[in-house]
Formats: structure tokens, sequence, C-alpha cells
């Protein structure tokens, strides 16, 4: 389970045979209720709290997520970095443009 928490970053809890990674998912599933030890843990918002329009930033967080899930990051790496790329898209607003604006390095070029 993973809790977004806006400027505060993220936290998560997984069961104790939770593995990161999603290729393991289905021959794990049910060991996310197993017996053992939860871990828990706290992924932090790395740089300044940005100011904007917060819409989407849950979908962007998402989507971010599973997609660095995907391509192997553990667990803790990829809520950080969706906590990044959520940061940026505080900086947009709308639809229009928020692929090129999340893919850029520097948001302040395309502002």
């Amino acid at each position: 389970m993973t809790v977004t928490l806006g400027p505060e970053g993220a936290r998560f809890v997984t069961g104790a045979g939770f593995k990161s990674d999603p290729l393991d998912w289905s021959e794990t599933r049910h060991l996310a209720v197993s017996p053992g030890p939860a871990r828990s843990g706290f992924a932090p918002l790395k740089g300044p709290e940005a100011a904007g329009d917060p819409t989407g930033c849950g979908d962007v967080w998402g989507a971010t997520l599973l997609a660095r899930l995907l391509r192997g990051d553990r667990l803790q790496p990829a809520m950080i970095e969706a906590n990044r790329i959520a940061t940026k898209n505080v900086g947009h607003r709308g639809v229009s443009g928020l692929h090129e604006h999340l893919m850029d390095p520097d948001p302040q070029v395309h502002s």
C-alpha cells in the first residue's frame, strides 16, 4: 500500500511476501497478507516544494511508480522518482504539452 502525502513525500507498507518486481506479483499476490513482519517506509520529496496546480499529480505519481517498477526499480527508489515527476506536474497547468513538460530536464525552459 502506498500513500502520497503531497509536499511531505509518500509512505508505504508492504506485507512480508511483497516483492518489488511486478513480474513476481502473480506468483506472490497471495503472500501480501502472509504471516511475518510487515515492512514500512518513507519516500521523501527531494528538493523544494513546488507551487502551482496539483490537478493530476496523483495520476502522474501512480503512472511513474508503475513505470519505474516495470523498469526494475525497487519500491522506495521508484516512489522517490514518482515524487519528483509529480512535483514537476504541479508546475504545469492542464494537459496540453504535459508530456513535454515532464520530460524536460529544465521546466523553466517551456514556462
